[in-house]
C-alpha cells in the first residue's frame, strides 16, 4: 500500500526497485494507491497491471476504514506491506481485523515532527501482529526507543538502488558539455528537493569562497528553487552553480561530479541520492544526521556538522586538495555500495522480513 508518489525522490525509486526485483515465482504482488495518482501511479500501472487507486483520502472516518477493510477481505492477501505514515496507519488499523499480519516500512526518523499523540499511536498500533522494517539504525533506534515498538518486532533493511554498468555511462566530457561546464572545470553536486530540510543554501554558501574553476550542480526542483537562485547571484556565483532541474536519469549528472554533497539538516532516514552516487564511485560529503553515519566512512568521505558552512567547505577544500586521495575515496565509496547497498541486497532483506513474518515462501503468496 502506497499513499502516492506524487513528490517522487527517494521512496519512489525505492518502491519501483521492490517490486520489479522480488521473485514473481513466490509473490503475487498487488500495489495499491490509497490517495493520490499521478504520473508515477500511470508508470506503475503500465508496468504492474494489477495496480489500483482506492482513492481513500483519510484514515479519520469510519468510511474509508471500512472500505479499505472491505476491498482487503476480497483480495485475502497473506500480508499487507505498508510505506509510510499514512498508509502505516490505515493499513495497520484495518488489516489486524481481519487477521492479516502487516509489515510497515519506516523511512525516517521523525523527532522534529511527531507529537506525543503520533508516539502514543505507534505504540497502539505496533502491539498487532506485524513488523517495522527500518531504512536504517537510526530509524530503528528511533522506532524503539522513541515510538515504543518492541525490538524483537523491528529490522533493519538498508535501502538499495541499482545503477547501470559502467560500460553504459557516457563519458564525463560528454556530461559536462551536456550541462554547459567547463571540461576544465572540477564539479561538486548533488541531487536533491528544493525544501527547507534539504538544506541545500548550505551548500551554495559553502561554495561561496571556493576557486573560480570549482562549479556546482544541482540536479531537482521544490518550491525553494527561485530563493536558491537568488542566493546563488547575490553571492556572485551564479555563473558556476548550474541548476539543471529534475532530472528522469541522474546518470549524466553523477557522471559530471567529482563530489558528491548530502546536506540535510535534521533527518534523512537513509539517502538514495547519496547510495545512487556511491554506485557511481563518487567521494561524498555529508552532513552527519541520521542514516547518513551508516551510509559514508572515512574511507569514502567526510561526515560534517549540519549548518556548519565553514566545516562543509573544509571539507570541500580537503576533497580537492589531493586528486589521488579522491580517486581512492571514490574506489572505495563503489566498493562500499556493490557490498552493501545494491537494490539486490534491498530486495533479499525485505524477502527475508516476508518469510519471517508469513514463513517460508514455499507457495505463491500475495503481499
Amino acid at each position: 500500500m502506497i499513499e502516492n508518489l506524487a513528490l517522487g525522490g527517494g521512496i519512489e525509486t525505492v518502491i519501483f526497485a521492490l517490486l520489479r526485483g522480488l521473485s514473481k515465482e513466490r509473490l503475487r504482488i498487488l500495489p495499491w494507491f490509497l490517495s493520490e495518482t499521478g504520473p508515477s501511479f500511470n508508470r506503475m500501472a503500465a508496468e504492474f497491471p494489477e495496480a489500483r487507486f482506492l482513492n481513500l483520502k483519510t484514515y479519520h472516518r469510519l468510511g474509508p476504514l471500512l472500505r479499505l477493510r472491505e476491498e482487503l477481505r476480497r483480495a485475502r492477501p497473506d500480508a499487507v506491506h505498508l510505506h509510510g505514515y499514512f498508509c502505516g496507519t490505515f493499513g495497520r488499523l484495518v488489516a489486524p481485523s481481519l487477521g492479516i499480519p502487516w509489515i510497515y516500512s519506516l523511512y525516517s526518523h521523525y523527532e522534529d515532527v511527531y507529537s506525543w499523540r503520533h508516539y502514543a499511536a505507534e505504540r497502539w498500533l505496533s502491539k498487532t501482529r506485524g513488523l517495522v522494517v527500518a531504512c536504517s539504525e537510526v530509524v530503528r533506534d528511533f522506532a524503539v526507543n522513541r515510538c515504543g515498538v518492541s525490538a524483537d518486532k523491528v529490522m533493519v533493511n538498508y535501502e538499495g538502488v541499482d545503477v547501470p554498468p559502467q560500460a553504459a555511462w557516457i563519458t564525463r566530457e560528454a556530461a559536462l558539455r551536456q550541462f554547459g561546464i567547463p571540461l576544465e572545470a572540477t564539479v561538486i553536486g548533488t541531487v536533491t528537493r528544493f525544501y527547507p530540510g534539504k538544506n541545500v543554501q548550505l551548500l551554495i554558501r559553502a561554495c561561496a569562497t571556493l576557486p573560480k574553476h570549482v562549479h556546482v550542480l544541482i540536479a531537482g526542483d521544490g518550491p525553494q528553487e527561485t530563493a536558491l537562485k537568488a542566493l546563488s547571484a547575490e553571492l556572485g556565483l551564479a555563473d558556476r552553480i548550474h541548476f539543471c532541474g529534475l532530472l528522469k536519469d541522474v546518470s549524466p549528472a553523477l557522471v559530471a561530479m567529482d563530489v558528491f554533497v548530502q546536506m540535510s539538516r535534521v533527518r534523512e532516514g537513509f539517502s538514495m541520492a547519496l547510495v545512487e552516487a556511491m554506485g557511481f564511485g563518487k567521494p561524498i560529503v555529508a552532513t552527519a544526521v541520521g542514516g547518513n553515519k551508516e551510509a559514508v566512512s572515512s574511507e569514502t568521505g567526510w561526515l560534517v556538522p549540519s549548518d556548519d558552512v565553514a566545516a562543509m567547505r573544509a571539507a570541500f577544500e580537503a576533497a580537492l586538495s589531493d586528486r589521488k586521495q579522491l580517486a581512492r575515496m571514490g574506489q572505495a565509496s563503489r566498493e562500499r555500495y556493490l557490498s552493501r547497498f545494491t537494490g539486490r541486497h534491498m530486495v533479499q532483506g525485505m524477502e527475508r522480513a516476508y518469510e519471517r513474518l508469513i514463513g517460508p515462501q514455499d507457495n505463491r503468496l500475495s503481499v
